[in-house]
């Protein structure tokens, strides 16, 4: 197998993307995200802190096979199918010359947990010599994911309309398991009017929203497991990009009083859009920090805002797809992208990393 380190993302994108990332997109969004975000910094002028890692692996005069990216050499590393099979010739491509030590590495499952295992192995026997302490080196899974994709075409709007009684048999059930009497979900094949601003609705968080979305953000990094010491700047950063929705609903169930914010959710990789459809990819984002507070959950309320924000970057932006990636110990997560519609394609992994 042949490895080449490119220092220019388009020329990775132009190597790897049409011959193999876009093969299984679902399976190489982060990949091809990075890549893509990198050629728009670059074509901004906006000069990187440290140099991207962006290798493709194919046999000598044939089609790339596998792929690793890392936004820097000491970032989480990212793999692509058949990564696994080639970890032993990553390994020895990577290390001698860069010492690599990713601090986590995520990709495919299937792919990730035997790359794990042969990284920590050769790590081991490289460093056992001058380095005793790296026989203390361990890997421990972090989080598993589904990754969810949903087509323009297949999407199910989803909104609220308040019933005297379940629709159905499922949907009793579905009250009864709640413990408490909620709106009934209609599937709806066609967006809605928008309500009068007094009853439940959709709409985008503005800067007076930044205190509720960052305190709600920082909940959702750390139901999350994810390490982020300040939820206010990537918080103001959304907003400003007009890239989070709110979901607005009555506190009280049956309840006539006014709307308050209940429930949020997000998009993101709109800047990488330019470099990602220039090379005939379908127009995508993922949708992410779903959020409902605990004492508010079970209501549905992150479902409608789900909901309202694939119809807002299908109907208003006009992206083809999106993605989720939804944490599988979160069933909440997992029941609203089933409900609005997604398919389940790829189960994904991240493993943290620990060095001697």
């Amino acid at each position: 197998m042949f490895f080449k380190l490119h220092s220019d993302p388009d020329d990775f994108l132009d190597t790897a993307f049409v011959d193999f990332l876009a093969g299984s997109e679902a399976k190489h969004v982060h990949l091809i995200r990075i890549a893509s975000g990198l050629s728009t910094a670059l074509a901004k002028h906006i000069r990187l802190p440290r140099p991207p890692l962006l290798v493709s692996g194919s046999p000598k005069g044939g089609h790339v096979q596998c792929a690793v990216v890392a936004e820097n050499h000491s970032s989480m590393l990212f793999l692509s199918e058949n990564a696994g099979t080639y970890a032993e010739e990553i390994f020895q491509f990577l290390y001698p010359t860069f010492q690599l030590r990713p601090p986590a590495i995520m990709g495919p499952q299937e792919e990730v947990i035997p790359f794990c295992d042969t990284w920590l192995r050769m790590y081991r026997e490289s460093e056992q010599e001058m380095n005793p302490a790296s026989a203390n080196a361990r890997s421990q899974i972090h989080s598993t994911y589904s990754r969810w994709v949903l087509e323009r075409d297949e999407y199910r709007g989803v909104h609220p309309q308040v019933a005297p009684r379940p629709t159905s048999p499922v949907a009793a059930s579905e009250q009864a398991a709640a413990g408490s009497p909620s709106p009934a979900v209609i599937i709806t094949p066609a967006p809605i009017p928008s309500p009068a601003p007094t009853e439940p609705h959709a709409r985008l968080a503005t800067a007076d929203d930044i205190d509720l979305v960052a305190r709600w953000l920082a909940a959702f990094y750390a139901e999350s497991r994810m390490a982020v010491p300040d939820a206010r700047g990537p918080a103001a950063k959304m907003i400003e990009g007009r890239t989070v929705m709110i979901w607005m609903d009555r506190v009280q169930d049956g309840g006539s009083g006014p709307v308050s914010p209940v429930s949020m959710a997000a998009f993101s990789d709109v800047h990488c859009l330019e470099s990602i459809t220039k090379r005939h990819a379908v127009a995508s984002v993922n949708i992410g920090c779903i959020y409902t507070p605990p004492e508010l959950r079970r209501r549905h309320f992150g479902l409608f805002c789900t909901s309202s924000l694939s119809e807002h970057v299908f109907g208003t932006l006009g992206m083809q797809r999106v993605y989720v990636l939804a944490d599988r110990l979160s069933p909440g997560a997992q029941a609203i992208c089933r409900r609005v519609g997604m398919e389940d394609v790829a189960t994904f992994a991240q493993v943290t990393m620990t060095y001697g």
